[in-house]
């Protein structure tokens, strides 16, 4: 039961997410449902064509199609998704879309149609609407579009980033493995001018240089979600090695991986400047455009 008593029919589904989108001259009603299909709404389509809004689909086809000359260009591809898909606007209102991808399709049967001069002298107009639009998905997509008018863009992307985490981090910790090789260790105290041989010089400071040139390069998000996985503790610490939630199939090998480009880095860079603009150009932090230098460190466990 929905909040304004309104009992959704099986097949109607609600909209999370509502705009409009501009193309040339046409605005489109759009929408996304929860399960992620894009919409437009039939009552756009029409209104593309400047032809009046019936409320119901009861020919085989839909008005914006129902013509003798356009069949030949209507494909089982395109019949496929002339089936009007019910659902509820945010506001529980009844409506009647079309899968976001059918749009281009129905350009090229005006624009196939007109090549072929079959075209009435009413439809004639709609070959330009029909251009313009086909010219602007060309360079974002419909699908693009309407994330972009209706917000989905921004749970679209935390969606992806949910898939990449999952690929990078275990739910629980793996029992611990050597993963730094001493050839790490040894380029960095050498290039911060420390000695070697004080293995208990700046432990922290040495978690946030690791952070910073080692996890933060890995894919956005990693290091936040590693961070969470692996708090630190009262006394300033933290339980575990960051590596030991990297999933052994994903994770771990582009651990490794990037940990080579950084040594060989060190070992060829005279200076910590040197090395660190060049792990900058190399391997940059999607996230950090902007590199920060290491006036900055606190004291942070890797």
């Amino acid at each position: 039961m929905m909040d304004n008593n309104i009992v959704l029919k099986e097949k109607e589904k609600m909209a999370t997410h509502e705009g409009t989108l501009t193309i040339g001259e046409t605005d489109f009603s759009v929408a996304v449902l929860k399960d992620g299909t894009r919409l437009l709404t039939g009552r756009s389509i029409l209104a593309m064509m400047d032809r009046p809004y019936k409320g119901q689909y009861q020919d085989e086809y839909p008005a914006f199609v129902r013509a003798k000359n356009l069949e030949p260009y209507i494909t089982d591809e395109i019949k496929a998704m002339l089936e009007p898909i019910p659902f509820r606007t945010i506001k529980g209102s009844p409506a009647k879309g079309f899968k976001a991808e059918l749009l281009p399709e129905i350009c090229e049967i005006y624009i196939n149609a007109s090549k072929d001069n079959v075209l009435t002298s009413s439809q004639i107009p709609v070959v330009r609407k029909c251009e313009i639009i086909l010219k602007s998905l060309a360079k974002i997509g419909i699908i693009g579009l309407i994330d972009e008018a209706t917000g989905y863009q921004d749970v679209r992307d935390r969606q992806a980033l949910q898939k990449i985490l999952e690929l990078y981090i275990r739910d629980e910790y793996a029992k611990w493995t050597k993963r730094f090789p001493d050839d790490f260790y040894k380029e960095l105290f050498r290039l911060r001018g420390w000695d070697y041989r004080d293995s208990t010089l700046r432990p922290k400071l040495i978690g946030k240089i690791t952070n910073d040139i080692i996890y933060a390069r890995l894919p956005i998000g990693v290091l936040d979600e590693l961070r969470e996985k692996n708090p630190v503790d009262s006394s300033g610490n933290r339980k575990y090695k960051h590596h030991q939630f990297l999933t052994d199939n994903i994770g771990i090998p582009d651990l490794d991986r990037h940990l080579s480009t950084t040594i060989a880095l060190m070992k060829i860079s005279g200076t910590w400047t040197t090395f660190y603009n060049r792990l900058n150009k190399a391997c940059p932090k999607i996230d950090a455009p902007n590199q920060l230098d290491f006036g900055f460190f606190d004291d942070e466990e890797e």
